[in-house]
């Protein structure tokens, strides 16, 4: 008899809850890959003529030519290199202002872009290796850090006497997603969940299920547009809200980080901590409003 409540409930926390989870923890650690990888490639020396073979380098320059169908050359003010692109994501630092707090990068391969301008400009960093008579980035080992920007913002600054790099402090800054957790493997979680639980709601809706679990299937079956039903959607508006002064907060930690400020960087994190904590119980706190609202009203009028 109450099968369908289990097969509801169960259902409910894999495809909308622990399936999302899941993905937004890959693109986290992807984002956080690429912040390492910035934090390790900014102490790596420039690419010289006489860079030997098996170095770790970085490369400031701008997109030369396109050889072949996934081969790029890449030209600074004292070298040029080649960097396949076939396995290597793609970062790119796009807009006008690229310091602005609400944007963020893109991160693609190479076989979902038609082309790359040959005016943009090109950091790389990674292993140095000689092909064919020719500087070339090894693919993996570590693997190389390719971000594509448009030129129009300064590439170093000065703080305090320090000469500091603008376009890797403004990747560190953008360098993470809006919202992890509304990623691919969510919008298929919420496909396939929505095909299961009108299965299990048909299932459920028999003369002689109990009042209170068809109550309980449909408030489940439901569940992905509880928090944008009143009263419970003034505290998703919160958790939004909140949430961006947390990913704000993480970004000035990683920042913070990036220029050596440990006490900063502490400071960050507490404060990226407690808006993260605040937006999680704002999101909790609305859904559990409208889930027993909704449910109620379902048991009344079932």
């Amino acid at each position: 008899m109450f099968a369908t409540v289990y097969a509801a409930v169960l259902a409910a926390v894999s495809f909308y809850v622990i399936l999302p989870l899941i993905g937004g923890v890959v693109v986290r650690m992807q984002w956080r890959s690429f912040r390492a990888a910035i934090m390790r490639a900014a102490v790596w020396p420039e690419l010289k003529p006489d860079s030997p073979d098996g170095s770790t380098v970085q490369m400031n320059g701008a997109v030369d030519a396109l050889e072949g169908k996934d081969l790029l050359w890449v030209r600074s003010d004292t070298s040029t290199a080649l960097i396949p692109l076939a396995s290597v994501p793609i970062y790119l630092l796009l807009g006008n202002n690229a310091i602005a707090d609400s944007e963020h990068m893109e991160r693609q391969m190479w076989k979902s872009m038609r082309s790359i301008s040959p005016w943009a400009g090109a950091f790389i960093a990674g292993r140095l290796q000689t092909q064919s008579g020719r500087k070339t980035f090894a693919v993996q080992n570590p693997q190389p850090l390719l971000i594509l920007h448009d030129n129009k913002q300064p590439l170093v600054h000065q703080q305090q006497g320090v000469t500091r790099s603008t376009l890797l402090e403004t990747a560190i800054r953008r360098g993470r997603h809006s919202n992890e957790y509304w990623n691919p493997l969510t919008q298929i979680a919420l496909a396939s969940g929505l095909v299961v639980m009108s299965g299990i709601v048909s299932a459920s809706l028999s003369a002689n299920t109990p009042v209170l679990a068809k109550a309980v299937v449909l408030t489940a079956a439901l569940s992905p547009l509880l928090p944008l039903l009143p009263p419970g959607v003034f505290l998703f508006f919160a958790y939004r809200f909140y949430w961006r002064r947390g990913r704000e907060c993480r970004a000035r930690r990683d920042v913070a980080l990036f220029r050596g400020k440990l006490r900063s960087h502490r400071a960050w994190t507490r404060l990226s901590a407690l808006w993260t904590g605040v937006s999680v119980l704002c999101f909790v706190g609305g859904f559990t409003v409208n889930a027993c609202l909704i449910f109620i009203v379902l048991s009344r009028i079932l």
